[in-house]
């Protein structure tokens, strides 16, 4: 036998409609019930000049709340100990303002508790979050940011996944534990990529995925090596003009990789070394 949907009841369901519309502001015919394909409540095709993220985050509720096809204008930063925990899904979404902790000198970590999943959105603003634990499962697919994506994860108690994602700038994710999987499945980095001094004590896997620029994993800890999953992981469109300033920022003290760049600066057969030390620095990822 199929196992049957866990839906709201009546009462749960209007309850929270209700306190969605005030959340929100936004009218009630906006906000439909729950139906076969979605069990929990659901907002179709509506521009927020203003999104109360924080309230949302807030909001306790079970079920899923859906918004499709929905512009968000504005979002308010959030500054919060520990959310309540709710289920939300963001399908064909664009995002014009930035997702921001606004408090990010604190001490404390923020918990989020809610479960995030993106399809098909585009996030035109940056996403900077500092000092947060997942509790739940985050994950975007078909995914497209058009600016810095920027986080500070000191525990990922469920699997972050990115999947089929573009990233157009820069990827900083310094010093962020991942305690779960973690997983970038057919992505495509345009620019740079922070990953030093993470902590992957799970699977990690990049399969599929292209870097334009020299990704940076120094200092990083992987648990287990045979957990980390580079498999078709395409370098061939990092440009030596990437992998000579990655050397320069990362080794500068290093008198033998010193030597090499100013070999290949001086010396009249530029091609051959230049390939050379483009195609050593590419074997490492």
């Amino acid at each position: 036998m199929p196992k049957t949907r866990d839906l709201p009841s009546k009462k749960e369901e209007e309850c929270a409609r209700k306190k969605l519309i005030e959340l929100l502001k936004i009218k009630e015919d906006k906000i439909q019930h729950s139906n076969s394909e979605y069990n929990g409540l659901h907002v179709h095709d509506h521009e927020f000049d203003f999104f109360a993220l924080q309230e949302l985050l807030n909001f306790e509720f079970k079920y899923e709340i859906v918004f499709i096809n929905c512009k968000f204008k504005d979002i308010e930063s959030f500054n919060t100990y520990e959310t309540k925990h709710n289920f939300l899904i963001f399908q064909k979404c664009k995002f014009d303002s930035k997702i921001i902790e606004s408090d990010l000198t604190v001490q404390n970590v923020s918990i989020l508790n809610n479960k995030f999943l993106f399809f098909a959105c585009e996030f035109n603003g940056n996403i900077d979050i500092g000092k947060v634990t997942f509790s739940d499962e985050i994950k975007f697919s078909d995914y497209s940011f058009k600016d810095m994506v920027k986080l500070d994860i000191k525990a990922s108690l469920n699997n972050i996944e990115f999947d089929s994602c573009l990233f157009e700038k820069e990827v900083d994710l310094q010093g962020s534990i991942f305690d779960k999987e973690v997983y970038f499945t057919n992505c495509y980095f345009k620019n740079t990529t922070n990953f030093s001094h993470c902590k992957f004590k799970n699977i990690a896997s990049f399969y599929n995925s292209t870097f334009e620029k020299v990704p940076n994993f120094s200092a990083s800890y992987f648990k287990e090596q045979k957990a980390v999953n580079l498999i078709n992981v395409n370098v061939d469109k990092i440009s030596f003009k990437s992998i000579e300033k990655y050397v320069e920022n990362n080794y500068k003290k290093d008198k033998y990789y010193k030597k090499e760049l100013e070999e290949i600066k001086s010396n009249e057969n530029k091609n051959k070394l230049k390939q050379k030390l483009d195609k050593k620095y590419k074997r490492f990822f």
